[in-house]
């Protein structure tokens, strides 16, 4: 009876062993998906681009300095003041006011009233155009060089004792020829690069110039390059001599430049929801297939 039982628990064990080798055969060679090696369809590059999208989204939250993330690391190397303004962001000691905030869906009334809550001290300045900081804009669309004119369109600047700052630009850029890059009214948030010494314990003049930004925070608290550019510190590993690498690389820049440019409520009416609806289709007019 013993030997009988050892005979059956035996084969058993073989026809175990057998079953596992022919799973582990079939499922090796069911992992041997089709390849396509030939050009992508139309939908397929379309298809990129929108993972591109998502994939920066997700880069952000990686530690900086590993190689998903979307900073060029080399780039950081080469400027010891960023690297210092990151190191302390990410330990709280520089920054932190602008890490912890959370700004989207307020106008800038509930900003200014929130920022000033927090330790925030408050300066208007004239809004100058781009690229030249001695013409500034006037409600109306056009420009000015003089920085005192009734009709001037302001940048509201609040600057924090740990190097947070926040920018507002309550009225927006009227920008009538779209040359700037976002014409809406936003904000930003940063931290600044040089800060003046012993700040935290008396009044110090702040340089709240752009050049003086080491990088700007997203509103989930991120530290991310200030400009959507390779010249910032932005990684874009596609060549841009090719349609599609060129593609994939301005969706990058699109999707940093949105995270870390936010809109401000304002009485506007929207322009995506009017975009959305004027290109709508409503339910009863669908043909609906089965």
């Amino acid at each position: 009876m013993l030997l009988k039982s050892r005979r059956l628990i035996s084969k058993a064990i073989i026809f175990i062993l057998y079953s596992s080798l022919a799973f582990r055969c079939y499922a090796f060679e069911d992992t041997q998906a089709f390849c396509i090696n030939e050009d992508l369809s139309q939908i397929e590059k379309d298809s990129l681009i929108y993972n591109v999208v998502i994939n920066t989204y997700n880069s952000i939250a990686k530690d900086i300095g590993t190689v998903d993330n979307i900073w060029d690391v080399n780039f950081i190397k080469q400027d010891p003041e960023l690297m210092k303004a990151i190191e302390e962001y990410k330990v709280n000691k520089r920054g932190h006011a602008a890490k912890k905030l959370r700004l989207s869906g307020l106008n800038a009334a509930e900003l200014h009233e929130l920022l000033l809550k927090q330790g925030f001290e408050h300066q208007r300045k004239p809004l100058h155009i781009l690229k030249n900081n001695k013409i500034f804009w006037l409600k109306d669309g056009t420009t000015t060089a003089d920085a005192d004119h009734s009709n001037i369109v302001p940048i509201d600047i609040y600057i924090h004792k740990d190097g947070s700052i926040v920018k507002i630009k309550p009225f927006g850029v009227p920008d009538k020829q779209a040359k700037a890059p976002r014409r809406e009214a936003h904000f930003s948030k940063a931290v600044l690069k040089d800060l003046p010494c012993d700040c935290m314990d008396r009044e110090c003049k702040y340089d709240t110039s752009y050049k003086n930004e080491a990088f700007k925070v997203t509103e989930l608290g991120y530290a991310v390059p200030k400009s959507p550019s390779a010249k910032a510190g932005l990684k874009l590993p596609y060549n841009s001599n090719t349609y599609i690498g060129k593609k994939l690389n301005y969706a990058i820049i699109t999707t940093l430049a949105n995270l870390s440019h936010i809109k401000l409520v304002t009485n506007c009416p929207s322009l995506e929801n009017r975009f959305l609806q004027r290109n709508k289709v409503k339910i009863n007019e669908q043909h609906i297939v089965n």
